[in-house]
């Protein structure tokens, strides 16, 4: 990391730049944003902007964003690099730090490693230049969310010297907590970053729970992320697809929240035999949001995700061997499926 760091002289562009954070939306994205917004508060600067897209990627939004508030410098967070493939177009100034698979080539302004999640390497990133084990919780939240067990196991002694009245039920309370977050959107992520950074300010990490002004709103929307997700299971035997012979589950559904992670991870646990793909087909018009999960080790998502993207037009997907989401324009959506149901057979026997 020290290369990146000399090369791109990071403490003075954080500390004087206009820098503009871009973050996927996930705790582990969520967190990875307000450990750097800290870290750079501490530097005696803010981000002029805190972005997470509306989908997993740099779409026409985003762009137009950027353009409008013109950033010196970008930082963007936990995005899948194969969503970036354009960013120098996009702007000549910018660090990226992530941990999904990519297959491209090395840029000496990418951070780079599949052995930790994004939080875990941004905390470890900004601990060069500055002193935030106070701040080690949040990282440890991004783990534990994206089951980074050997990175949470590097902050555990870490987070529990600092905050001695955690332990490991609390923290998963909290990345619950914080988790939630995406389910409602920008808006919801918006309330996710902005309360651990007030957490981390009160030096008080279960204020998160709802004792600072964002997490209290994070706290009144949670209550319909529960009921939208006990919905949808009081319709699962009427509405799933299961597939047998490739031991898949599908469940499409209609909703204006981001419930289809929560609806996955619920579902793959219930039926940890089957893989399990929901399709929310009620966050856009023209698109469709899959998010799938898998106890099976032998099974590798993130891949064959990819691969079914690449044989229809405007679709992206991707991510990690046991979790792993696409977004499909709905006009292709059946078709989709019958790609993804003919894949996991095939992986299934073994071709």
């Amino acid at each position: 990391m020290g290369g990146v760091i000399e090369e791109l002289d990071i403490v003075s562009t954080l500390k004087k730049r206009k820098v503009c954070i871009v973050h996927h939306n996930d705790a582990d994205g969520i967190c990875s944003a307000a450990i750097l917004a800290i870290t750079m508060k501490r530097l005696g600067n803010f981000p002029i902007k805190i972005i997470s897209p509306k989908f997993t990627e740099f779409d026409d939004e985003i762009t137009k964003e950027l353009e409008e508030i013109k950033p010196e410098f970008i930082v963007v967070l936990d995005m899948s690099l194969n969503t970036l493939r354009n960013l120098k177009d996009l702007h000549e100034n910018y660090l990226v730090i992530d941990h999904h698979p990519f297959d491209g080539a090395k840029d000496s302004r990418v951070i780079h490693s599949t052995k930790n999640c994004a939080s875990y390497l941004t905390f470890e990133f900004c601990s060069e230049f500055s002193r935030i084990n106070d701040i080690s919780w949040i990282a440890g939240i991004g783990c534990l969310a994206d089951k980074d067990i050997d990175g949470f196991r590097k902050l555990r002694d870490l987070i529990y010297e600092n905050y001695p009245e955690l332990n490991d039920n609390l923290m998963k309370v909290m990345m619950c907590f914080v988790s939630s977050s995406r389910v409602f959107g920008q808006k919801g992520l918006f309330y996710g970053v902005n309360a651990l950074i007030e957490a981390a300010e009160m030096q008080s990490p279960t204020a998160i729970l709802g004792s600072t002004p964002n997490s209290q709103k994070l706290l009144k929307l949670r209550k319909f992320s529960i009921a939208q997700r006990n919905y949808w299971l009081l319709r699962f035997n009427e509405i799933a697809d299961f597939d047998e012979e490739s031991k898949s589950v599908f469940l499409k559904i209609n909703s204006k929240f981001f419930i289809q992670n929560y609806l996955a991870g619920t579902i793959s646990n219930l039926y940890p035999n089957h893989t399990c793909f929901v399709i929310n087909e009620g966050l856009d018009e023209k698109y469709a949001i899959i998010e799938a999960r898998t106890k099976n080790n032998g099974i590798n998502l993130g891949k064959i995700m990819n691969e079914v993207c690449s044989h229809f037009e405007d679709c992206s997907g991707g991510g990690h061997k046991q979790a792993a989401g696409a977004k499909v324009p709905k006009i292709s959506m059946n078709k989709f499926i019958d790609s993804l149901k003919l894949s996991m057979r095939r992986v299934r026997l073994g071709q």
